[in-house]
């Protein structure tokens, strides 16, 4: 399914559409490699919690906390489906993971796209002014979006008014803060559209929550804002996100046109070959996973090996080398 879907999107944009952001600044080793090893399988568990043969219902028994040491599984939120306007359908869209002890650290984890009605908020690329969830904070109107994104996290259902992804978001953050486990820090994280979600969720909570103590590491996000959000984004969160990203992986550099992405980025470089030499991009968070797992054990910090790594009952080999920012939105994903 997210192959079909990375055609699709690659389709939808031409080849024109994929070019490398010139302000982003990048590292090539985790300053903090055991975070982001935890939220890059925090991610996996979202797209674990999703089933679209019955995509309303929170799949917990398939989700995993053994590469999540020390936390525990708390609850699932939804988003609405709009391939209808007025549908009242709605999809498991995200995870929370709390410490088992205090202090509280919570995951909120976001999946990415993985049904039709995805596909079409990630090629819904005209922009929309951003607005918080708090609609009394002013925001420049020149601070604009992706409505497709913007519209998965903020739109109620207009059939049933059922709340907003973010609004659930927010019940959800105030329901533990006047618990008897009460939120030290919050961490987010999200795989591509869904790191795009948390993007948007980490900025809402920097405007209406400034109190909440939040870091953002996030994988293979596309483009969610101009540079006005951009601009916006660094200055309200105090840069407390940091983007990995694959030099092989095209989904980041998307979309291209008036659009920019935040400048705080880990760059990996790993790829699969189609025939002998020619290099083929690779996007599956699986992937990202392995190659942090990889980098983590070097004593570089900096996985460069060949990777036998099986996914969804299929076995790759996967080539690591240190990621290098000239190589980026030159290979398409696979």
């Amino acid at each position: 399914m997210i192959k079909i879907t990375l055609l699709m999107i690659i389709s939808f944009f031409s080849n024109q559409i994929f070019a490398a952001n010139g302000d982003v600044n990048y590292t090539y080793t985790a300053k903090d490699k055991k975070t982001t090893l935890l939220l890059a399988n925090a991610s996996l568990q979202a797209y674990q919690a999703f089933d679209k043969s019955n995509p309303e219902q929170c799949q917990k028994s398939r989700i995993e906390v053994t590469e999540l040491a020390g936390y525990e599984f708390v609850t699932c939120w939804q988003a609405h489906n709009f391939i209808k306007r007025r549908s009242p359908k709605s999809e498991v869209f995200g995870v929370v993971f709390r410490t088992r002890s205090a202090p509280y650290r919570y995951i909120f984890s976001f999946r990415g796209t993985s049904s039709n009605a995805n596909i079409i908020s990630d090629i819904q690329t005209r922009k929309v002014p951003f607005s918080a969830i708090d609609k009394s904070i002013p925001i420049n109107r020149r601070v604009q979006v992706h409505k497709g994104i913007f519209n998965s996290y903020a739109q109620k259902s207009r059939r049933n008014n059922k709340p907003s992804m973010r609004e659930q978001l927010f019940a959800l953050i105030d329901q533990y803060q006047a618990s008897s486990k009460p939120i030290s820090q919050l961490l987010i994280t999200g795989h591509s559209l869904g790191a795009g979600l948390s993007t948007f969720f980490t900025l809402d909570l920097a405007l209406v929550r400034p109190q909440i103590a939040t870091l953002n590491i996030n994988f293979a996000s596309p483009k969610v804002g101009n540079r006005a959000f951009v601009y916006f984004y660094e200055k309200k969160t105090k840069a407390r996100t940091l983007r990995v990203v694959n030099s092989f992986d095209a989904v980041p550099c998307a979309p291209k046109v008036a659009y920019a992405q935040t400048p705080s980025a880990y760059l990996l470089g790993f790829y699969q070959l189609s025939g002998k030499t020619k290099k083929k991009g690779v996007h599956t968070l699986k992937h990202y996973v392995e190659v942090l797992n990889c980098a983590n054990q070097s004593k570089k910090g900096i996985c460069e090996k060949t990777l036998t790594v099986n996914n969804e009952g299929k076995t790759t080999s996967l080539y690591s080398e240190k990621g290098n920012p000239r190589l980026l939105c030159k290979v398409y994903s696979g």
